[in-house]
């Protein structure tokens, strides 16, 4: 086990004297963000799923009912025009969305090829996503999707990973 270090153990994170990585002493991890969450526009209300890709949606859902409890959200239903099947699961009010590709070339297919199964999007739920992907694209953040498309679970609209720091965001306003 390491040393405790002057501001506590390895990996403890100082709540004064500064930051990891030598950020001034007092700053904050949002120090000079020009929308700061009390005051931006569109803020994510909360996360409203995440989405695994998966090959076998029939056999990745029997798992996640039977080994882990989960619970189908609805039936699978298909996006022909995005080349994917998707099966909502929930686990109390969270939910999970299994992702199959549908065609051999579409973005999923060569997803799926390239990493196999896992870990796919996060999806952040906001009030005006119409709103939130015009911002974006005035603020020249690198979008997947140029515009909000209609989901059977409401509008949707895709960031880059290469916008968001390596993670696939997909952003989800609701149908009222």
């Amino acid at each position: 086990m390491g040393t405790p270090t002057a501001g506590g153990p390895p990996g403890h994170v100082p709540t004064s004297g500064g930051l990891p990585g030598g950020g001034p002493a007092g700053a904050v991890p949002w120090a000079g963000v020009t929308d700061p969450p009390s005051v931006h526009p569109h803020p994510a209300r909360g996360i409203d799923h995440v989405g695994v890709v998966v090959a076998d949606l029939v056999g990745t859902t029997r798992f996640y009912v039977e080994e882990l409890g989960m619970v189908p959200d609805g039936e699978p239903v298909e996006l022909a025009d995005r080349g994917v099947r998707v099966q909502f699961l929930r686990a109390g009010a969270d939910r999970l969305e299994l992702l199959q590709p549908t065609t051999a070339d579409g973005p999923l297919a060569r997803f799926l090829a390239r990493r196999g199964e896992g870990l796919h999007h996060v999806c952040l739920e906001v009030e005006d996503i119409h709103g939130a992907v015009e911002r974006l694209h005035a603020r020249e953040v690198r979008m997947a999707d140029d515009a909000p498309w209609r989901s059977p679970h409401g509008w949707a609209a895709f960031l880059h990973p290469a916008a968001a720091h390596g993670c696939a965001i997909e952003l989800r306003e609701h149908y009222r």
